[in-house]
């Protein structure tokens, strides 16, 4: 889970920006309200960075939100490349420029026709990670 501090910064940054009604921290959540989000949610955004040369784990949850249909934005170089292809079902972005980040979610939020395109396409980008591939994955990235 993310540590005090840095939930704490988190905090400090929407609340200069005026975003406490746009923000939730749900804090650990089940599976059904999970589902629930994911039923909610236009675009699903996971600006994650290599730290240390390690990439933060297999993208399972790009893959959770694919099979919900929602278009997925990401940063590259990680191992978001082999499921995002960029333009397609979501897009990839450079990491830590939040300017190219912000240009994706708007470009995807201000099209409905490309966000139903991008929503197609995460379903059938999702089926093609099966179980096994999926194992393969994360045996690459844990093994």
């Amino acid at each position: 889970s993310m540590g005090r501090e840095f939930t704490d910064l988190l905090r400090e940054i929407i609340r200069k920006n005026r975003g406490q009604d746009s923000v939730i921290f749900t804090g650990g959540i089940s599976e059904e309200k999970l589902l629930e989000f994911y039923r909610q949610a236009k675009i699903f955004i996971l600006p994650s960075v290599v730290a240390d040369g390690a990439f933060e784990g297999f993208g399972l949850v790009l893959i959770e939100a694919m099979s919900a249909g929602i278009p997925v934005i990401g940063t590259t170089p990680s191992g978001m490349d082999d499921i995002i292809i960029d333009g397609i079902n979501g897009f990839l972005v450079t990491q830590n420029n939040a300017e190219l980040l912000a240009r994706a979610i708007e470009k995807v939020l201000s099209d409905e026709d490309l966000l139903k395109k991008m929503s197609g396409e995460s379903v059938k980008r999702a089926r093609e990670f099966s179980w096994e591939k999926t194992i393969q994955e994360y045996v690459k990235f844990y093994g």
